[in-house]
């Protein structure tokens, strides 16, 4: 199983870190079945091959800035 779209790293460092690692946002994401797709695992091509390349990593620094709204309905 893959993300759609955006990496679920991209989307942290994007987006989640301004709500937190349990946020209702951030579960909300991780639970919304639009987010992902089934995929081979090994092999050229596959989920496991797409993230070896994925250079991004979890910034775990805290945001700088305002809160994001959510896109979720939890404020």
């Amino acid at each position: 199983m893959g993300h759609v779209g955006e990496d679920v790293v991209d989307y942290w460092n994007r987006r989640g870190n301004f709500f937190g690692q349990k946020s209702p946002e951030v579960r909300s994401w991780m639970r919304d079945s639009n987010n992902y797709r089934l995929e081979k695992g090994a092999g050229k091509g596959g989920n496991c091959s797409r993230g070896a390349q994925n250079r991004s990593r979890y910034d775990m620094t805290d945001p700088i800035g305002p809160r994001q709204k959510s896109n979720y309905g939890h404020d």
